[in-house]
């Protein structure tokens, strides 16, 4: 019997000093390690953005829009005093790993110009506004929205145009 106590009581011992030594959890950790980043163009980022039309060019390693004399047209720009809509400027595609919306930003400040998505090339689709985050376009895992453009300088100057645009993509509710 003195035997049994014994071991009952080392056992309660044990496991009391168990507890007072607490779970294990720590206070502090500083850990290093590797990271590789690989900057890419725009064509073969995880948010790819292709030129499509003549009025973009993805030549370099940042896409450009050109509606002057840079575009590989006839013609050096637009008409003054004059509304232009263009289709599949240029596409936008998910190359990542989870789904995204993603919406256009300009600096125009006066919608001088409007951006619109649309499922496939050349479309004259207008329907789907993508600019700013209350207008997104969703991008499952692989899909591609190509972007129209319509430029409004009847009531716009030359100068109200952006000179800046941002592709934003946000997996958050998407």
């Amino acid at each position: 019997m003195q035997r049994r106590k014994m071991l009952a009581g080392l056992g309660s011992l044990a496991a009391g000093g168990a507890a007072a030594m607490g779970t294990g959890a720590f206070n502090f950790a500083n850990i290093e390690r590797g990271m590789n980043v690989n900057v890419t163009d725009d064509s073969s980022a995880f948010l790819a953005l292709n030129d499509t039309s003549a009025y973009a060019d993805g030549s370099g390693d940042k896409l450009a829009l050109t509606f002057d004399s840079d575009a590989t047209v006839t013609g050096d720009g637009i008409n003054k005093d004059s509304d232009y809509s263009f289709t599949g400027v240029f596409s936008i595609r998910n190359q990542g790993n989870q789904p995204v919306k993603v919406w256009i930003v300009d600096d125009d400040g006066n919608d001088a110009v409007e951006w619109y998505g649309t499922d496939t090339n050349n479309k004259s689709d207008f329907s789907t506004l993508m600019e700013d985050p209350g207008n997104t376009y969703q991008l499952d895992i692989g899909e591609r929205v190509f972007v129209n453009v319509v430029i409004f300088l009847k009531d716009n100057s030359a100068g109200d145009l952006p000179t800046t645009i941002e592709v934003v993509a946000d997996e958050s509710g998407a």
